[in-house]
């Protein structure tokens, strides 16, 4: 749901921010970079053991700079903390997977599909179509709290998996 809700809101914050038509075709493909670019660099960065605090640094820091992006109203102020949500948000689905699959380890691989596809079909039929209305009706600032909530939902689910882990 996380991924579904990025998609929505970038675009027209962008244009909400004041940047043109031309500009923010390139904001956009700087942002899907670094989400895509973060996403393969945290397989190689993961420290054994520390997983769960990278993740978790990563959605406080991404709600953080959403939360500021939120008050941000001129377009020098917004696309670097743009591009650093998403840095951010790349590395957490391939890393709540992975704390699922060290977490479940016998059943591992069939939870973590199971898990993953779960979420993607909660996202296409429950939290897509509001977000959708959502966005309608409000602004894209007021639609950028949607991002946050959901992180802050995956923090505790990843919290909840490295208790799991743990007992």
């Amino acid at each position: 749901p996380i991924e579904h809700s990025l998609d929505a809101w970038t675009k027209p914050f962008l244009a909400e921010l004041g940047y043109g038509a031309r500009s923010i075709p390139a904001l956009l493909l700087g942002f899907w970079a670094c989400f895509l670019l973060m996403r393969l660099a945290m397989g190689t960065w993961f420290i054994a053991g520390y997983e769960l605090w990278m993740v978790l640094g990563l959605l406080f820091t991404s709600s953080m700079v959403l939360g500021n992006l939120v008050g941000a109203y001129a377009p020098s102020s917004g696309y670097v903390g743009f591009w650093i949500v998403g840095a951010c948000y790349g590395p957490l689905l391939p890393a709540f997977l992975g704390e699922t699959l060290a977490t479940f380890e016998n059943n591992g691989p069939a939870l973590s599909l199971g898990l993953m596809l779960a979420l993607d079909s909660f996202a296409a039929l429950a939290v897509q179509p509001w977000f959708q209305r959502y966005l309608k009706s409000h602004t894209a600032r007021a639609t950028m709290r949607i991002p946050i909530l959901l992180g802050l939902v995956m923090a505790g689910l990843t919290l909840v998996l490295a208790l799991i882990r743990n007992l």
